[in-house]
């Protein structure tokens, strides 16, 4: 005997709310009917695609989340100029740490990782491309940082 079609719609409805599940930069839930608030890009003279005073070019664009503080810069410098306390590099796997400064998609270490290994960096959501200079920083965001 065939499921009845009320049946096969609760099913297909628990599948599509268990994919629209949306979480905050910080992996807790986030109810369907809030909205995320979009983060801040901290930094001195930064635009609305978050370069700032220090990188500038039309490919930096990536801002960095730092475990110190929890907040995203446009980069270490502007961090340190303006965060009053010491940088600590990013270091859980699990949870956004880098983010597009054109679409506010935020990524793992992971996600930026392998949009950083193509020949022509760019964000694997909207596509913007990124400066593949960022990779000789990679460990100032999440390696040990320097004394």
């Amino acid at each position: 005997m065939a499921p009845s079609v009320a049946h096969d719609r609760s099913e297909r409805r628990g599948r599509d709310d268990t994919r629209s599940r949306r979480q905050d930069q910080d992996g807790h839930d986030i109810p369907n009917n809030q909205t995320l608030p979009v983060p801040i890009i901290h930094g001195l003279d930064v635009d609305g695609q978050g370069r700032c005073r220090h990188w500038h070019s039309p490919l930096d664009i990536v801002a960095n989340r730092f475990a110190c503080c929890g907040e995203y810069y446009a980069c270490y410098q502007c961090h340190d100029a303006l965060a009053g306390h010491p940088r600590i590099p990013w270091s859980d796997p699990d949870s956004p740490a880098v983010m597009c400064g054109v679409c506010r998609h935020q990524m793992t270490e992971a996600e930026y990782g392998r949009a950083m290994e193509s020949t022509e960096p760019h964000c694997p959501s909207c596509g913007a491309r990124f400066n593949p200079g960022c990779r000789l920083h990679h460990d100032i965001y999440f390696g040990e940082c320097p004394a």
